[in-house]
């Protein structure tokens, strides 16, 4: 090879290098937005177990929790809204959710250190009013994206509510909440 079919080589390679740096960049990026928004599949930084204790203690909030409602991603909360939903789940919206003490305290730990704002700099999720939220609906950033659904739609027999999620979102169990694979039932 010449010296100049070589830079040329080098050149080429280097170029497809910065296409693939910055074709990755995008990704991350699409992520991170998502991310933000409350609308991704699972990753470390939102929920995702650090540690075998917290996968145990993830499986066990989705077991309980899950046994009545869409087990909702921990960040989309903050602390505080967990703590004062565990503590009243003698009352929990109108049922009686009551665990065992010490598999509540397991759950509620778990919530709180995957709340909105733990560990991250971001400000906890807010409610409208600007106190700690009891329900997703009553966040600022869920009702914006879902400010164009007309109330007929969630009024319809298989959707019932807006929390309940899985009837758009097919991803909502697993927390993909990606508003590019929403399918709106039929009326």
């Amino acid at each position: 090879m010449t010296k100049t079919t070589i830079a040329i080589a080098v050149a080429v390679f280097s170029a497809a290098g910065t296409i693939a740096t910055a074709s990755e960049h995008g990704e991350r990026d699409e992520r991170e937005h998502h991310r933000e928004r409350g609308r991704h599949r699972e990753g470390p930084a939102r929920g995702a177990p650090s540690s075998p204790a917290d996968a145990g203690a993830r499986a066990l909030y989705r077991k309980e929790c899950g046994a009545c409602h869409l087990a909702f991603p921990p960040h989309f909360l903050p602390a505080e809204s967990h703590r004062r939903l565990m503590a009243g789940l003698e009352r929990h919206f109108g049922q009686n959710a009551e665990l065992d003490p010490a598999l509540r305290d397991r759950i509620e730990r778990y919530l709180v250190e995957n709340a909105a704002g733990a560990g991250t700099s971001r400000e906890p999720a807010r409610s409208l009013a600007g106190s700690p939220p009891m329900r997703i609906t009553e966040l600022a950033w869920f009702q914006k994206e879902h400010r164009r659904i007309d109330a007929r739609i969630t009024a319809r027999p298989a959707v019932r509510s807006p929390a309940n999620c899985a009837a758009c979102h097919a991803g909502a169990a697993d927390w993909d909440f990606d508003d590019d694979r929403v399918k709106i039932p039929a009326g």
